[in-house]
């Protein structure tokens, strides 16, 4: 499994780059973004290429790296203003709301990905919801990671939702000086909403 392989690693960035590049081909087209402890790196198997990434925020989407979308630019947007808020408490459930953003973009915004108007529409918002309920965001997931003495203090907090859009569970699991200890998280909660 391509993600277990790159989280449970012990590669650098550049040895991972390294091995998809070589391997990309036997999986369906992905983005997958990636981490060391030190640096952060993407791969984008569409066209074939992954580079280390600076320090900054970025977006990703159904396309590649910050490709300008503007559901990337409005969640881009909201992890600036909750970076900026300097109130950590508050951080991830900033963002999960930021994800819960239903705003339909402007027609004159959609990209012209090939899929006609309608669906562009209905795609177009951080939260997707289909009018016939059989196509949308089923989970909103925000990692937020803290140097520790030994690596990173990683929480990953989940909010499930049901096909109507209604959240129906929150799970929080930790883990502690990734990746240099286990690589097992904790579920330290786990409530229904």
């Amino acid at each position: 499994n391509l993600v277990a392989q790159l989280l449970t690693g012990t590669t650098n960035v550049e040895q991972s780059l390294q091995r998809l590049q070589r391997g990309h081909a036997e999986y369906n087209g992905f983005n997958v973004l990636f981490s060391d402890g030190e640096r952060l790196a993407v791969f984008e198997s569409v066209p074939g290429r992954g580079r280390v990434l600076a320090a900054g925020v970025y977006g990703m989407s159904n396309h590649l790296l910050d490709t300008p979308w503007p559901k990337v630019l409005r969640l881009k947007q909201a992890l600036h203003q909750a970076l900026d808020a300097d109130d950590s408490q508050l951080l991830t459930a900033r963002l999960l709301s930021a994800l819960d953003d239903r705003t339909v973009a402007p027609d004159e915004a959609l990209p012209p990905t090939g899929i006609g108007i309608e669906r562009e529409r209905w795609l177009s918002p951080s939260f997707i919801a289909s009018p016939d309920g059989r196509y949308g965001t089923r989970c909103s997931t925000v990692l937020v990671g803290e140097r520790a003495t030994s690596g990173w203090r990683l929480t990953l907090t989940e909010r499930s939702f049901d096909a109507t859009g209604l959240a129906t569970q929150e799970r929080v699991a930790v883990l502690d000086e990734w990746p240099h200890r286990s690589t097992r998280a904790s579920i330290s909660e786990s409530r229904l909403i």
